[in-house]
């Protein structure tokens, strides 16, 4: 798996420096117009700009996951401390001295 992984970051930083390499050769802006505004900006500017984004969304998904796993952590170990404590006060009355039993 390390192997892998390895071998996937390489071929994902051969891709990056293709990308904004072979971008930058000549000097073509794309248009870009929302809102009324329009900008001439560079190819590897928005890949630049899109690979920002997904590190920005891996780094929430991260973040969530991590949030869960602390939460769930901390259900498990006060289950465990519960368990662990035991029947403080019984929720069945017990009876008193003198009382019969039912059906006796």
């Amino acid at each position: 798996m390390v192997v892998l992984g390895l071998l996937l970051i390489i071929v994902a930083a051969a891709a990056t420096a293709f990308a904004v390499l072979a971008s930058n050769v000549g000097h073509a802006t794309v248009g870009l117009s929302a809102y009324g505004v329009s900008l001439g900006v560079a190819p590897s500017t928005i890949f630049i700009a899109g690979a920002v984004s997904l590190l920005l969304l891996l780094a929430g998904i991260a973040l969530l996951r991590r949030g869960a796993q602390r939460k769930a952590r901390s259900r498990r170990e006060l289950k465990r401390l519960r368990k662990q404590q035991g029947p403080t006060v019984s929720t069945t009355a017990s009876p008193g001295p003198g009382s019969t039993s039912a059906g006796g």
